[in-house]
């Protein structure tokens, strides 16, 4: 089993997903300093691991953050296979994210 490399904190983030097919709204389950949980519309578009994701989000305290993400995995989420779950991995966390993410905790 591989460690995480940082402590996931649980939201619940309204946030666009910006591809070359366009914008896909969904949302933050959770985040780290390296990594996004997202949960989004099944037929939002096909999510295969390494496509590149600008992810666009505000947390409640009105900060907003654009973060480069690519894909490392997705599936449809059991067990009506509405949505579909879309693991990220964050590349180059700004300082400004990390610093907003410490406040959460």
């Amino acid at each position: 089993m591989v460690a995480r490399r940082s402590e996931r904190i649980r939201v619940n983030i309204k946030a666009d997903m910006i591809t070359g097919n366009g914008r896909h709204a969904s949302f933050i389950e959770n985040l780290s300093e390296g990594g996004v949980l997202i949960t989004a519309a099944k037929d939002s578009t096909e999510f295969s691991p390494d496509t590149p994701i600008e992810l666009e989000f505000q947390f409640h305290n009105g900060n907003k953050h654009h973060l480069h993400c690519r894909v490392r995995w997705s599936h449809i989420t059991p067990p009506h296979g509405l949505t579909k779950s879309i693991g990220m991995e964050i590349i180059s966390a700004p300082e400004y994210f990390r610093e907003a993410l410490r406040t959460l905790q």
